[in-house]
């Protein structure tokens, strides 16, 4: 029976793939955080106002040119930090600044400078900020529910009942359709002088040529017609949307529709057209340029240029399948493979067609009948601006999977599931099949779920990463991180993100979950504003914190011999760490500090002493303290206060007093993906908290001010580290 429990045979992962997976976890569900500090920054003015500044500016600089609040500064810092380390900015460190970096423009950021001269530049500011607009992260985090109902309706029509570039949507949302409608021309005509130089061949010969557009506005006409002078170039376009173009004597306009007829031409046309929509609309499109061209003998045929999905494209191929899943959220559409392309030429009569070559993430099908970037490096920075502003969907397709149950429903049908296996299984209805297969390819390029093909259709299991998010599984030290995913992944966290720059225009330090939301995150405040946020936070909350602390135990068992006694300061905890040493090492006088409402929730067991009070006043003395994932919620300077109240509640080094931290250690050295989920922890520390990540530097300071003589960093621990700081 669908859905039944089987015995899994999916393989427990090791200790050090676990680390990692929770690492990967952290990534994936905050990875959203990129795409919103990209929008902060454009609409702050930031690449704008470094190409002002000469191509490079520090962020004192940038405070300055942009007149925001010096109180800012720190947190600019840390956003700059995550977008360079993504690749949106350049950054090299002034000698004469000492540690101030200085930014540059890379090709990605130059394509967001507004007001540049130079030929064929185009600002992608609107398709930016229409792809990170509430209108479609509205659709993305519904996205689960849109899966279990029966609507065959595209999710953007189905929750705002209009349709994305359509009159409909214009008469709901006239300022969202005018800047979507921008976005779309952006998107469609940028780089045309580069492919006409790249593809000149292509066009020789050509005696006339009919453009089939989509909302188009003759851009790309034109730049051909200037080209080849020889060449009678035909528009087609919807009439509405003819009359905005005004006539030049150079191009022919054409009002119609290709769904009917296209006007005949040697050569027709489809550029960025054909991924809006589904295969059966494609196959009457391309039927209908068919007819419009004369035999491949004559000259007939037609070119598409329009992304080509192939795996073998590596970090461009994340690229194309984040577009392919925002396709699937706003339109009818879809991207295709060579194997997709072949399937819809066939059908639409065509007898043989040829990938011309690659142009960036699209491809030219030909199927017969500061320093200006290079035009490669353009090419390159709009693939890298496609996935940097839809970086958000793997955050929402991986809510989605666990929202559906699908790691659960893998691993109950035995370790591995085939699409149609978990449409039985989650009772999903059939014709969302197709959509499902969309998302899991997405998902297990991103090494969510393995995918293995066996001939006849994808088949899907578990990867450390996803073993984490199986609800029920029995085995000692297993928790589910669900809670962690859908805390981080919720409106409360991403409203303060869609609305970051906001933040950095206003004065004052705090952050913008109080800000926002009026309440802090994890206090009583949040509980009288939404109590059941409030408990899945602090579920998540735990999740963070217990996650693998039998690993640590055993990996650093070292480090609690000859212990006597430790205090444990919690923050919001369970008592679960405090129980797992005194198991350890039943010598050890155990204590759990925290505040008194948490102390109430934990049933004494006579194992671990419970303490209510408060680390900001006073810590129950104790040879070793202990902070784990602590010391990040808070400032530099309450950070000291905590330190310094440690330092008094510990004996001298000599006597073996020590305070063992566990914690997250930035280190660019950790290799990119590793510290860019470190610098996303960071920006997401600086949305919800008052805290913040440190390297090693960060930590030497604070140790040093709240009185400590030395530390050292004993290991590293997946995304984390253990310190010792000495009295």
């Amino acid at each position: 029976m669908a859905g039944k429990a089987q015995t899994t045979t999916t393989l427990v992962p090791t200790d050090e793939e676990l680390l990692r997976a929770q690492a990967d976890l952290w990534r994936h569900s905050l990875c959203y955080l990129t795409s919103m500090a990209l929008k902060c920054a454009v609409e702050l003015g930031i690449p704008t106002a470094i190409h002002q500044l000469g191509g490079r500016a520090s962020s004192p600089d940038l405070i300055t040119a942009l007149s925001l609040p010096a109180a800012k500064l720190p947190f600019l810092r840390r956003l700059m930090r995550l977008l360079a380390a993504s690749g949106v900015f350049a950054v090299a460190v002034d000698d004469s600044t000492a540690d101030e970096a200085i930014y540059g423009l890379t090709p990605l950021s130059y394509l967001l400078v507004d007001g540049i001269a130079a030929d064929g530049h185009m600002n992608h500011a609107p398709f930016l900020f229409t792809a990170t607009s509430t209108h479609y992260i509205d659709l993305a985090i519904g996205l689960a529910d849109w899966f279990k109902k029966d609507a065959k309706t595209p999710p953007f029509d189905h929750v705002h009942g209009a349709s994305l570039f359509e009159e409909s949507m214009e008469r709901m949302d006239p300022e969202f359709h005018r800047m979507s409608m921008e976005a779309l021309i952006v998107h469609d005509n940028f780089a045309v002088d580069i492919a006409l130089r790249e593809f000149h061949d292509i066009f020789q010969g050509i005696t006339s040529l009919t453009d089939c557009c989509y909302h188009g506005d003759g851009t790309t006409a034109k730049a051909i017609a200037k080209a080849f002078p020889h060449m009678k170039v035909t528009v087609l376009d919807l009439p509405q949307e003819i009359r905005k173009i005004p006539a030049d004597g150079v191009v022919n306009y054409v009002g119609g529709d290709m769904f009917k007829s296209i006007p005949p031409a040697q050569v027709v046309m489809l550029k960025m057209v054909l991924h809006h929509w589904s295969d059966e609309d494609c196959v009457k499109i391309l039927s209908n340029c068919r007819k419009a061209i004369p035999s491949r003998e004559n000259g007939g045929k037609v070119l598409i240029g329009d992304i080509v999905l192939d795996p073998a494209s590596g970090t461009m191929y994340e690229t194309q399948l984040l577009m392919d899943v925002a396709m699937m959220l706003m339109k009818a559409g879809r991207q295709r493979d060579l194997d997709d392309w072949r399937d819809i030429f066939i059908k639409a009569g065509f007898s043989d067609y040829k990938l011309v070559k690659k142009f960036g993430a699209r491809g030219v099908f030909e199927p017969p009948s500061i320093i200006v970037p290079s035009d490669a490096e353009l090419l390159q920075a709009q693939a890298d601006l496609w996935r940097h502003s839809l970086y958000y969907l793997e955050s929402m397709a991986l809510k989605c999977a666990v929202e559906l149950g699908i790691p659960t429903a893998i691993y109950r049908l035995g370790g591995t599931a085939s699409l149609a296996g978990l449409i039985a299984a989650l009772s999903l209805p059939a014709e969302k099949l197709q959509f499902l297969g969309r998302l899991m390819r997405l998902l297990a390029s991103s090494g969510v779920f393995a995918a293995v093909d066996d001939s006849t259709e994808p088949i899907y299991g578990l990867t450390p990463l996803s073993y984490l998010l199986v609800d029920g599984i029995s085995a000692d030290g297993h928790i589910n991180h669900a809670p962690f995913l859908l805390t981080v992944t919720s409106t409360h966290y991403l409203d303060l993100a869609m609305g970051l720059a906001d933040w950095f225009k206003k004065e004052g330090k705090k952050p913008p979950f109080d800000h926002v939301h009026g309440a802090s995150l994890f206090e009583e405040s949040m509980k009288g504003l939404d109590p059941e946020f409030h408990k899945m936070s602090i579920q998540g909350l735990h999740v963070h914190d217990n996650f693998a602390v039998d690993i640590g135990l055993r990996e650093f068992r070292d480090i609690f011999l000859g212990i006597n006694s430790l205090t444990d300061c919690c923050y919001h905890g369970d008592g679960s760490t405090a129980k797992l040493i005194a198991k350890a090492f039943p010598y050890i006088k155990v204590t759990v500090l925290d505040l008194p409402e948490e102390i109430q929730k934990m049933p004494a067991d006579g194992v671990v002493n419970y303490v209510g009070g408060d680390m900001f006043k006073s810590i129950p003395r104790a040879q070793v303290v202990a902070l784990k994932m602590v010391l990040h919620h808070w400032s530099d300077e309450d950070s000291v206060k905590i330190l310094a109240n440690c330092r008094k509640a510990i004996p001298s080094r000599q006597e073996g007093g020590k305070v063992i931290i566990g914690d997250i250690v930035l280190d660019p050295a950790s290799g990119p993906i590793m510290y860019e989920t470190q610098l996303l922890m960071d920006v997401c520390m600086m949305l919800m908290k008052g805290g913040r990540q440190r390297d090693l530097n960060d930590w030497r300071d604070i140790f040093t001010k709240a009185g400590f003589s030395d530390f050292k960093l004993i290991n590293k621990f997946g995304a984390r580290g253990f310190l010792e700081a000495y009295p």
